[in-house]
């Protein structure tokens, strides 16, 4: 079977109470895909502070390099998110996604698809 032959697999994420700094909402190993594209909801209370988006990332599975993250596209906000922000990274051979946020009692809630998964 080739590596495209099971192009995505999807995974439900959720991460609770992120507070004030950086957090990885999510992580895996970089040869597990190509790619990933990230479905987002975040709240600071329902109906308070929202925004949905999503976050597109590539990175090379055979060298150390950074991954290309395609700038958020995301929804007005409902309230106010602008101390929210998303990086996409690699540790060692992890990729990460990583959100920080400016104060405390954040949500995220995403569906992460690999792309080019094996």
């Amino acid at each position: 079977m080739a590596l495209w032959d099971n192009y995505a697999a999807e995974t439900r994420l959720e991460v609770t109470n992120i507070d004030t700094g950086t957090t990885t909402v999510d992580s895996f190993g970089d040869t597990t895909c190509y790619g990933a594209v990230w479905r987002f909801a975040i709240d600071n209370g329902p109906g308070t502070n929202m925004r949905v988006g999503i976050i597109h990332a590539v990175w090379n599975t055979v060298s150390a390099s950074t991954p290309v993250m395609i700038p958020e596209v995301s929804s007005d906000d409902i309230g106010d998110t602008s101390g929210v922000s998303f990086a996409v990274d690699k540790s060692a051979t992890t990729v990460r996604l990583r959100m920080t946020v400016t104060s405390d009692d954040w949500y995220f809630y995403s569906l992460r698809t690999k792309i080019g998964a094996s």
